[in-house]
């Protein structure tokens, strides 16, 4: 795709690195979401994540 690379790759203990993040946070911003969502030209709109995880607030735990 001729594009540099970031060095944003995550591994577990067994796999191989792949892409991936890490302490990723959105914070509430003064722009209702319509203007937001409006204003990407090329992007994805991500409604839902799954994935393995353990809420340590609730103990709710998915897999």
């Amino acid at each position: 795709l001729g594009m540099k690379t970031t060095g944003n790759a995550s591994r577990g203990i067994t796999g191989n690195a792949g892409i991936g993040h890490g302490n990723f946070f959105a914070e509430p911003g003064a722009d209702p979401p319509e203007k937001l969502i409006g204003s990407v030209k090329n992007g994805f709109y991500v409604t839902e994540l799954l994935g393995f995880g353990v809420n340590i607030v609730t103990g709710d735990y998915s897999r």
